[in-house]
């Protein structure tokens, strides 16, 4: 069995280099731009430069950067930011990507376990609910069957706007949860993030989801949305069976 390799970095320990490789792996596994997509994306792989990546997703001291090897070869990264709001510290998945042919093998959720120390509570904007569902297994906030709508429904506006990530600040919560159908009855708790990725992958794995246990975000999902999910803190038991090295550098 190749060896598994899971490295963190805090932001000034992260190098052009590695965001260049990153930006690879994004370029090559993310998705494509919708056919609502401003002209001319359209059906177009999303893309991201070094710069983008650096000036997105580690906009602040706080700011976090883990990846996974398998044998040598990068095959998943992610990005977490952390900022204080009410006394309380959030962490916000920005960016989770792993290499396609690697996905479902629990890599999304053990490069989110290493961003894991001391939070109140836990966030993420993303197309992708297996993102989500990683989310919840990282963290073990509990079955993402029973999440705390009152909790997102109270305060997922105001954590959202002290966000130091533009776009983050800039997303509009909507949905059942909040009170705004919008015409959307089968859209829970989502964004307007004016995001234009193709969500057909997206929509697709949902109803994947749909056929053993319940999704509870909604099975929609507007062009230009994405679903929002913010959790309170559990424990959780490292996995005996993943093979893993860790390196830290802050």
């Amino acid at each position: 069995m190749a060896a598994r390799v899971y490295e963190v970095f805090g932001r000034h320990a992260v190098t052009d280099e590695m965001l260049l490789r990153s930006a690879e792996l994004f370029n090559e596994n993310y998705g494509v731009w919708a056919d609502v997509a401003p002209f001319p994306r359209q059906g177009r792989p999303i893309t991201m430069t070094v710069n983008q990546l650096r000036a997105n997703f580690l906009p602040c001291y706080d700011s976090w950067y883990a990846r996974a090897f398998i044998g040598g070869e990068l095959v998943g990264h992610a990005f977490a930011c952390q900022w204080f709001w009410e006394g309380r510290v959030i962490l916000w998945v920005t960016q989770l990507v792993v290499k396609k042919e690697y996905r479902r093998r629990g890599i999304a959720k053990n490069l989110l376990r290493m961003l894991n120390d001391r939070n109140d509570a836990y966030g993420i904007l993303s197309p992708n609910p297996a993102a989500c569902l990683a989310m919840a297994a990282a963290f073990d906030c509990g079955p993402l069957e029973n999440i705390r709508f009152d909790f997102i429904r109270e305060n997922a506006r105001h954590i959202l706007a002290s966000s130091p990530i533009p776009y983050v600040r800039g997303a509009r919560p909507c949905g059942c949860a909040f009170g705004e159908e919008n015409g959307h009855a089968n859209m829970v708790s989502c964004a307007d993030t004016k995001f234009f990725v193709d969500h057909q992958e997206s929509l697709d794995l949902v109803d994947s989801i749909c056929l053993t246990r319940f999704w509870p975000l909604g099975r929609e999902l507007p062009d230009g949305y994405e679903f929002l999910l913010i959790m309170l803190p559990g424990t959780y038991e490292s996995d005996s069976s993943d093979r893993i090295n860790i390196i830290v550098e802050y």
